[in-house]
């Protein structure tokens, strides 16, 4: 399976490109970070597309990749404070990647 950024690391509030995931089709999506350590208190969330409005299907945590089951359209939101490395400390640049067969 190939790994590809769907996120770029950074510190700003961003959504992830499109994950596009087909009948039968399995994809997974995790988190990392350029250089130095995952903050554990990392703050994402995936996101299901329907014909109305987005809806929030489950928490993207540091050490817990997430599987999505096809068919459907997903992305990742980077939600504000989100990639802090603890109580006053500094920001850490976090991404999104995908793994897809």
């Amino acid at each position: 399976m190939a790994q590809t950024s769907i996120l770029a690391p950074d510190v700003t509030v961003a959504n992830s490109t499109d994950i596009v995931v087909g009948q039968n089709e399995t994809v997974l999506i995790g988190l990392y970070v350029a250089a130095g350590t995952l903050p554990d208190n990392a703050n994402f969330a995936l996101f299901q597309k329907t014909p109305g409005a987005a809806f929030r299907l489950a928490s993207l945590k540091a050490k817990a990749p997430l599987v999505i089951a096809g068919p459907g359209t997903y992305y990742v939101s980077r939600l504000a404070g989100g990639t802090l490395a603890g109580a006053g400390a500094t920001q850490i640049a976090v991404g999104v990647y995908k793994e897809q067969g």
